[in-house]
């Protein structure tokens, strides 16, 4: 089995690793704290989310987290709403997608495929996310689809 922590360099490229959707194992989950996190995994590309719309600034490095709008993460917020990339705050690029958002690593520049994404919990309040999306935060809470397990707290 490939390695599951090459560095998220960047690329002038689009150059996707050997993971994707179908490789996911237990992407999202609680922490028993009610948190949301997700595994990130590697992709190298200049334009993200649907139709390309957000276009990288600069040579930069690039990370995606297995979870998307299908797992009840709002499609609609947008570009520069925070998440935390191994406790450190990083911001969303382009579009959330079905099954993946893709984050601005500049700010983790120790960030590795297999690392954990912080959507919202410890450090990242759901106040803050749902504020971003236009929503309440039970709104956030509320939609979690059945793939993102669920612990009791």
């Amino acid at each position: 089995q490939p390695s599951r922590d090459p560095p998220c360099h960047d690329s002038e490229s689009n150059y996707a690793s050997d993971h994707g959707p179908d490789d996911r194992e237990d992407d999202a989950d609680h922490d028993g704290k009610g948190g949301t996190h997700a595994e990130s995994i590697a992709w190298r590309v200049t334009r993200v989310g649907y139709g390309g719309t957000w276009i990288a600034p600069e040579k930069m490095p690039l990370g995606i987290a297995a979870i998307g709008y299908a797992d009840g993460y709002p499609r609609h917020v947008p570009s520069g709403t925070a998440v935390l990339v191994n406790g450190r705050r990083a911001a969303l690029a382009g579009r959330v997608s079905m099954d993946l958002v893709a984050i601005d690593l500049r700010a983790c520049p120790d960030a590795r495929a297999g690392g954990r994404v912080t959507l919202w919990g410890e450090g990242l309040p759901v106040e803050e996310v749902a504020e971003a999306a236009g929503t309440i935060p039970y709104e956030l809470l509320a939609r979690l689809g059945p793939r993102v397990e669920r612990a009791e707290v």
